[in-house]
C-alpha cells in the first residue's frame, strides 16, 4: 500500500480544504503532510518480530556448531602421549573440561615388564574417579605407552580415560627415582594449573591382600583398586597427613580399625598435598649410603612436625617379598648424619632428631589407639608443629625453583 503524500500551495487558514499539519508554517506557501495507515504499522511490527525470531534461531545454531567443534577437539587422541588429558588439548577445551582434573596422582617405579600390570590396576581404579598415573621404568624405555594399553578402552573417552605418563630413569637409586617422580608431578601441576590432593608413591613389587568379592578382576588388582579408591571417600580424618598400607607381618593382620603412627614403610605412601612442602624432596644421600637413610629422614619429619598422623588404610594389608637389590643397613649415627645434612638449619635453630633414640626409626613408632571410626581417630591425633617446621618449607621452595 502506497503512502499518502499531499502538497498544497497558496492556502490560508480560512480557505484551506485540509487543515495544515501542526508542524507546518502558518500562512506558508507549501505544506508537507504524511499519512500512514494503521495496517502498515501492524505489518512492520510483525516483520520486526519475525526478524528477531530468525536471529535467535541462527544464534542457537552457530553456538551448537561451536560446541560440537570443542567436543571434537576434546575427543581427538594424541599419539605422542598416553591419553586425552588436560595436557593434550587446547586452552579452550581445558576451560570446558577443567572438572576432569584428577584429585590424586599415582606414581610407580619399576621394570618395563610391570608397566602393563599397573595400567590394568589404574584402569580398574579409574572407573569411578579420575586418576593420573606416572610409571618410571629403570631397565628399558617404554617406547609406545598408547599401544601398551595406557588409553582406557570404550567409546565414552571423555568420562572414561586415563591420564598417563612414562619416564625412563636408568642408573638411579630408589631415593633418586622417587625425587624424579616428584619433580614430574610439580611440572604437571604447573601445566594443569591445579594441584593434586594426594601424591601416592608405590614400589612395583607389592602384593595387596583384602577381602575382595569381585570375580571379574584379579585379586591383587581388586585390592589395589580398593586402596586407590579409598582417597575419594569420606573416611580420611582432617588431621591425617599421610596414608599407607599395613605390612602383613605386622599386627593386626586384618587391620579393620582406624589408627595411625609416625613411622610407616615407604613401599606405599600417600601424602596430602598440603604437607608435600614438609616432606619433599626425599633426603639426598651420599654415594653408597643405605636407602634406609632416606626413609629414616621421613620418619624424623613426621615425629617432629606431625606426630602420629600416618593412617593405615583399613581392611587391606601388603607385602613385598621380591625386594629388588639396593643398599641396605645403617646405624643410628648414619641416620642422624643424613638428617643433619638435609634438614638442620642453624640460622632458624632447627635441629630435628638430633637426640633421637633407635626406636624412633622403627616400625609403628608413636602409635595411636585403634578406633572404630575416622572421627575418633581424628580426635586422637596430636596437634601438628608446622610453625616449628617452617625451615622444611623453605627447603622445598629452593628445590621447587630449580625444577624446569
Amino acid at each position: 500500500m502506497a503512502h499518502h503524500i499531499q502538497f498544497q500551495e497558496n492556502y490560508d487558514d480560512d480557505n484551506s480544504t485540509h487543515p495544515p499539519h501542526s508542524d507546518a508554517t502558518k500562512n506558508g506557501k507549501e505544506v508537507w503532510r504524511l499519512e500512514v495507515p494503521k495496517s502498515i504499522i501492524t505489518l512492520n511490527v510483525i516483520i520486526i518480530f519475525l526478524c528477531m525470531q530468525v536471529a535467535f534461531v541462527m544464534h542457537s545454531a552457530f553456538r551448537s556448531i561451536e560446541e560440537k567443534k570443542t567436543n571434537k577437539v576434546d575427543q581427538q587422541p594424541v599419539l605422542a602421549g598416553c591419553a586425552l588429558t588436560p595436557d593434550n588439548v587446547t586452552s579452550s577445551a581445558i576451560a570446558s573440561k577443567s572438572s576432569f582434573h584428577a584429585s590424586k596422582i599415582f606414581m610407580v617405579m619399576g621394570p618395563k615388564e610391570k608397566f602393563h600390570e599397573f595400567v590394568e590396576i589404574v584402569r580398574e581404579a579409574s572407573k569411578n574417579h579420575p586418576l593420573s598415573f606416572i610409571y618410571a621404568s629403570f631397565d628399558f624405555e617404554i617406547e609406545d605407552p598408547v599401544s601398551a594399553g595406557c588409553l582406557l578402552e570404550g567409546s565414552d573417552q571423555q568420562n572414561n580415560r586415563l591420564d598417563c605418563k612414562t619416564m625412563f630413569i636408568p642408573n638411579t637409586t630408589w631415593t633418586e627415582g622417587r625425587n624424579l617422580l616428584a619433580e614430574e608431578v610439580v611440572r604437571k601441576e604447573r601445566k594443569n594449573g591445579k594441584e593434586y590432593k594426594y601424591w601416592i608413591f608405590a614400589d612395583d613389587d607389592l602384593d595387596m591382600h583384602c577381602d575382595c568379592m569381585e570375580d571379574t578382576v584379579d585379586q591383587n588388582v581388586c585390592c589395589w583398586s580398593k586402596v586407590l579408591s579409598f582417597f575419594d571417600g569420606d573416611d580420611i580424618p582432617d588431621k591425617v597427613t599421610s596414608l599407607s598400607v599395613l605390612p602383613t607381618d605386622l599386627p593386626p593382620t586384618k587391620n579393620p580399625k582406624f589408627w595411625a603412627v609416625s613411622t610407616a614403610d615407604a613401599m606405599i605412601q600417600a601424602f596430602k598435598r598440603d604437607y608435600i612442602p614438609y616432606v619433599m624432596p626425599y633426603a639426598t644421600l651420599e654415594k653408597g649410603i643405605s636407602e634406609w637413610s632416606s626413609q629414616a629422614a621421613i620418619f624424623c619429619v613426621f615425629e617432629t612436625c606431625f606426630e602420629s598422623s600416618i593412617m593405615w588404610i583399613p581392611n587391606v594389608t601388603v607385602n613385598n617379598e621380591e625386594h629388588r637389590p639396593y643398599t641396605r643397613g645403617s646405624t643410628l649415627e648414619a641416620f642422624k648424619d643424613t638428617i643433619a645434612k638435609n634438614y638442620h638449619d642453624s640460622d632458624a635453630g632447627f635441629f630435628p632428631c638430633a637426640n633421637a633414640r633407635p626406636q624412633a626409626f622403627g616400625q609403628l613408632y608413636q602409635k595411636t589407639a585403634e578406633f572404630d571410626t575416622a572421627e575418633e581417630l581424628n580426635e586422637a591425633i596430636p596437634p601438628n608443629n608446622l610453625e616449628k617446621c617452617n625451615p622444611l618449607v623453605e627447603r622445598y621452595k629452593r628445590w621447587e625453583r630449580q625444577i624446569e
